[in-house]
Order: C-alpha cells, then structure tokens, then sequence
C-alpha cells in the first residue's frame, strides 16, 4: 500500500460583508474538493477543513479559495499531518 502524506489545515475563511456576495462564495466554496465547511458563529466568518496533498498543495489551495469572488481573506489557525498507511490525497 502506498504511504502518503496528507496535510490538514483548520481555516477561518472571511466573506464579503454584502450578504448576498457572501452567500455565492458560500455555494462555491461548497462544491471546492478537500474543503469541508464548518457551522459559522455569522455569515460573514466561516470555519473549514482543508485537506491537501502537501504543504505546496495546501498553499495553492489557500491562495485559490482567496480568489474566490466574495472572499476577503483566509487565516490559518492550524496545520496538521497525517501520514498513515492509506491515507488518500484530496489533491
């Protein structure tokens, strides 16, 4: 079995305040491969899970989901590693 590298990141992805915009980046964000959306506290500040292939992978990810129309900006908050027998990439 092939041994891969999987690296997990805890983001806090910040929307446009206009309610409608954030609500559109919301429905893309939805369908991006790897990132799980977590319950946020307002709409305008949204939790994720983002997993990526690597640390490369995961910096273009974020760079990626920060040209999403109606994103501001992507923190963060913490990076992990799994690197268990039959762990699969996202990316």
């Amino acid at each position: 079995m092939r041994r891969w590298v999987v690296l997990v990141s805890g983001v806090v992805i910040h929307l446009e305040r206009d309610e409608v915009r954030a609500r559109a980046a919301l429905e893309q964000l939805g369908r991006e491969r790897g990132l799980e959306l977590g319950e946020a506290a307002d709409w305008a500040r949204v939790p994720a899970v983002l997993e990526t292939s690597g640390s490369r992978a995961g910096r273009e990810a974020v760079e990626g989901l920060e040209r999403t129309d109606g994103v501001v900006r992507v923190d963060v908050v913490f990076v992990g590693v799994d690197s268990g027998e039959g762990a699969q990439p996202w990316t």
